[in-house]
């Protein structure tokens, strides 16, 4: 928990009139990380950016998308030193 933070009340800018939208749309998140490992005495520096479908399917309703309102952005430094990352749910 403590080394999770957890944004809400992110809007997205929409620059693409209602009567024009489709369920094809993505959400690009760009990202810049600074994160010192002390067991490896290193500072591992990265950025880059993450494509998501702005869009999922309904639990309710298979045949349904929904806006997505969550987005997982994981982060981990391997033993070796290398960055690793992820857009997938945290397994509780």
């Amino acid at each position: 928990q403590e080394r999770t933070i957890l944004l809400t009340g992110v809007e997205f800018k929409q620059k693409v009139p209602d009567l024009q939208r489709t369920k094809f749309g993505v959400l690009m998140t760009v990202y810049s990380v600074k994160i010192f490992d002390a067991e490896l005495d290193k500072t591992i520096y990265d950025s880059g950016l993450f494509l998501t479908d702005a869009h999922e399917t309904s639990s309710e309703d298979p045949k349904q998308d929904l806006p997505r309102k969550t987005l997982y952005l994981s982060f981990r430094v391997t033993p070796k030193g290398t960055l690793n990352y992820s857009q997938l749910r945290p397994r509780q």
